[in-house]
């Protein structure tokens, strides 16, 4: 405040930031309903609670309901590309070192309607999202630190106020699956999820593998700081 009284073009910005904002809200009140939504999923995954967000369809009554082949399809894109990416290496349960035990893993189902804005027929996307079980991680084990920078909506605001007043192009980049391409800093174990009518990836003894994670996976307590790492990195 005390910066914005003595540098009026300061003060002018932010008031011109604050009425940006709320004419985007006022404008497009479904995009801040979509904000709200991605804020909590991401919050739920990245905090490991091992719980989906309130209103996401359930794993099991989606693969049972009307929509059962467009879910089964959307859960083999997502368990295909963490495959393609090499995510984890499989591992027999036997060969799990003393002391670690494996953490459950579990899918969050999302649909939601896209519109192009190009003029063509919205659509529906139905997305499935992998998620591990980061409340069973133990500190000092599977995880050390877990802080990572977040951007607040207000911050994104005012850039934008910025770059409108001053002529400034905007470029926005979108990482697919962002978290997947940070490197695992743990020695941690994952048991497959249990799907019904999907047979899990079996071992010679007949027994399902486990996933021995390579790459950081949502639901990790540390996912959010790997990334934050990795994009630093660069």
């Amino acid at each position: 405040r005390s910066g914005a009284a003595h540098c009026p073009a300061a003060g002018d910005l932010l008031a011109r930031a604050r009425d940006i904002a709320s004419a985007l809200a006022a404008a497009d009140p479904v995009t801040e309903q979509r904000d709200r939504w991605d804020d909590l999923l991401m919050a739920n995954a990245q905090s490991g609670h091992g719980a989906a967000p309130e209103g996401a369809p359930k794993v099991r009554a989606a693969l049972r309901g009307k929509f059962a082949a467009e879910w089964k399809a959307a859960i083999d894109a997502e368990w295909q590309q963490l495959l393609q990416r090499g995510t984890w290496e499989w591992t027999a349960a036997s060969s799990v070192p003393r002391g670690r035990s494996p953490i459950r893993s579990h899918y969050v189902l999302r649909h939601k309607t896209v519109d192009p804005g190009d003029g063509s027929t919205a659509h529906d996307k139905f997305k499935a999202r992998l998620t591990a079980g980061g409340d069973m991680q133990w500190p000092g084990h599977d995880f050390d630190n877990t802080w990572a920078p977040v951007v607040k909506h207000t911050t994104l605001r005012t850039l934008i106020a910025y770059a409108l007043t001053h002529g400034h192009n905007i470029t926005q980049l979108d990482f697919d699956g962002a978290y997947l391409n940070g490197d695992v800093d743990a020695d941690i174990y994952m048991e497959q999820p249990v799907l019904p009518g999907i047979e899990p990836h079996m071992g010679p003894d007949g027994k399902p593998m486990l996933c021995h994670l390579r790459k950081s996976l949502y639901g990790l307590k540390q996912a959010g700081r790997i990334w934050y790492k990795t994009l630093k990195g660069y």
